[in-house]
């Protein structure tokens, strides 16, 4: 994870740790191993091109181009940026 203060609470971790996740905070600054940065980058590019100045035509169309971030393409920065995913079972916490 990132270094965000909201990030690092106890319970963050406890979450991650009861669903089979290990916590690794990423070093500050490194954006090369941060993957929502490959989508920010993504995401500005196709913004720029639609040339969507008007607020109203902005949020029109980043409402359909999210939905343009599929689960492959996702899967790709995660790997890109050189960590590994494996398959998790995840249940609804009733508490």
């Amino acid at each position: 994870m990132d270094n965000l203060v909201c990030h690092k609470p106890v319970a963050v971790t406890q979450a991650l740790e009861a669903v089979g996740g290990t916590v690794l905070y990423l070093p500050p600054y490194n954006p090369d191993l941060n993957p929502i940065e490959l989508a920010f980058s993504t995401l500005k590019e196709l913004l720029r091109s639609a040339g969507a100045r008007p607020l109203d035509r902005l949020w029109g169309f980043l409402g359909r181009v999210l939905d343009a971030f599929a689960p492959d393409e996702c899967r790709r920065y995660i790997q890109h940026c050189g960590y590994e995913i494996h398959a998790a079972t995840m249940t609804p916490n009733r508490d």
